[in-house]
């Protein structure tokens, strides 16, 4: 009697645990959040592309061809999120979004093997 009751409170706890402000799983961990079904090259368009260009050679902002290969994702999504150095916060993005970026960019201009 006393597991049954124990369990479902348990893994209650625990998916209320795991959730963060956006609803994606993770509690806030970079790791764990979900880009599926997010349009990482449009996002990017929308969000990023008129300071740093379409490409990200750059324009009132830094080229992230040479940026993206030397930061590790941490480095970027913190970027994104809080932004800094007279880059605006995209804490607006769900961490969704914020991730399909990272992968777009990650796509464009390499792995972050320079970290």
């Amino acid at each position: 009697m006393r597991t049954r009751i124990l369990i479902p409170i348990a893994l209650s706890l625990c998916l209320m645990a795991c959730k963060d402000k956006d609803g994606d799983s993770g509690g806030g961990n970079t790791d764990d959040c979900i880009s599926e079904g997010f349009d990482g090259a449009g996002l990017y368009s929308d969000n990023c592309a008129a300071c740093h260009a379409a490409d990200g050679s750059g324009a009132s902002g830094p080229s992230l061809e040479t940026a993206v290969p030397n930061r590790s994702d941490d480095d970027i999504l913190s970027a994104i999120r809080d932004g800094g150095g007279g880059m605006p916060s995209f804490d607006s993005l769900t961490c969704g979004e914020q991730t399909a970026i990272l992968e777009y960019l990650r796509s464009e201009h390499g792995d972050g093997s320079g970290t």
